[in-house]
């Protein structure tokens, strides 16, 4: 679909949205009934690996959840899954049908694939549906979208760590990013300026196209003498995480959570040992954590574990915590503030969600890539 017209079709959503009646109210499902969540995710196309993977994990979580008679007034959780294709225009259409068609309580974009993310956001908030995400969805909206809830820290502030950990190297830094012809590029162009600001470095910002493969590996190339900062999808990290282990110095470098560790490590290869990257939630593999630990419960033994599914798993697992909090009641206005009274530990993590961000997370944990492919976390 052609760039324009997906920025098009996300101006005709803005302006609908500010149309009150032309909106459509989603109809709560009762107490005891099941409770439709709808997923979209990129089912096919380059990111469908990413897709299916976050997909098990949303399966788990709910299957444990119903197995275990988690739900409030018991109810039962019903999947509603639709392929975005990884595009955005497909993803909008997609969550639309979902609220209008198979009234789910609640949309859940997949991780990995930002510019599709953040245009189920739109359609959630045209149609008052709440929406769960693990990306960075709705960052810069201000004031921010009340029915947006994402599992993460900013973008500016993971950046921000990350550009104090890769000035430590004294080596000057360089950061490559999407460029600004995306939605995504945008958010995180504006994300790289205010963490480079707050973090009190000055940066060189290398911007490439989407999918443009030859151009990054000619960025990774040509960089200067300094540390990578990477903020890149998980394709083209992988690019240029092998592009700068070619070089006769291997610079030191860094990647943001767009490209999930594990998928670094199985898509890099050798190049990617000490790699040192952010994750978004603390490794599934920490015994101490709640979350962790029921995670691989539902997954089972002998299951592939990763950050996709690992993320759909713990989305889960905080729409199940809204349920609570609100006793059962789906309707959007009365989910986003039971989940709104969430400003304590939950399952192991400090979580809050405020009007000033719908970003529930305050902390980026820190890994390094060994050359077995496993992750050491780095002590904060």
């Amino acid at each position: 679909m052609p760039r324009p017209f997906f920025q098009f079709s996300v101006c005709l959503l803005l302006l609908w949205e500010s149309a009150p009646g032309l909106r459509a109210e989603s109809t709560p499902p009762q107490p005891g009934a099941e409770i439709r969540l709808g997923v979209v995710a990129p089912l096919s196309g380059r990111e469908s690996e990413w897709g299916r993977r976050f997909l098990a994990g949303v399966e788990a979580g709910m299957q444990q959840a119903n197995g275990e008679g988690a739900v409030p007034e018991g109810g039962r959780l019903v999947l509603e899954k639709r392929d975005s294709r990884g595009r955005a225009t497909t993803a909008a259409l997609e969550a639309e049908l979902l609220c209008d068609e198979q009234r789910v309580a609640v949309l859940i974009p997949a991780s990995g694939c930002e510019n599709a993310a953040r245009a189920v956001s739109l359609a959630g908030r045209l149609r008052k549906v709440p929406v769960l995400g693990a990306g960075y969805i709705e960052e810069t909206r201000k004031p921010p979208a009340r029915l947006i809830f994402s599992l993460r820290v900013s973008l500016a502030d993971e950046l921000g760590e990350l550009l104090r950990v890769a000035m430590k190297s004294g080596k000057p830094v360089t950061i490559l990013a999407l460029d600004e012809q995306t939605l995504p590029g945008t958010e995180t162009v504006r994300a790289v300026r205010r963490s480079a600001h707050g973090a009190g470095v000055t940066p060189t910002l290398v911007t490439v196209a989407p999918g443009d493969l030859h151009a990054i590996r000619r960025a990774a190339h040509a960089a200067a003498d300094s540390a990578v900062v990477l903020v890149l999808p998980p394709v083209e990290a992988a690019t240029a995480v092998r592009a700068l282990a070619e070089r006769r110095e291997p610079l030191p470098t860094y990647s943001s959570s767009l490209a999930p560790v594990s998928w670094l490590a199985r898509l890099s290869g050798p190049g990617a040992t000490g790699v040192i990257c952010a994750m978004p939630l603390p490794s599934f593999l920490d015994e101490r954590l709640p979350l962790a630990r029921a995670y691989r419960a539902a997954m089972g033994s002998g299951a592939q574990l990763d950050m996709p599914s690992y993320e759909g798993f713990a989305l889960i697992r905080l729409y199940l915590e809204g349920l609570r909090r609100s006793g059962g009641a789906t309707g959007g206005e009365a989910f986003a503030a039971a989940l709104e009274t969430l400003d304590n530990e939950w399952e192991g993590l400090a979580m809050r969600f405020d009007t000033g961000s719908r970003q529930g997370l305050a902390r980026v944990w820190l890994v390094r890539l060994e050359r077995d492919g496993s992750f050491q976390p780095l002590q904060p």
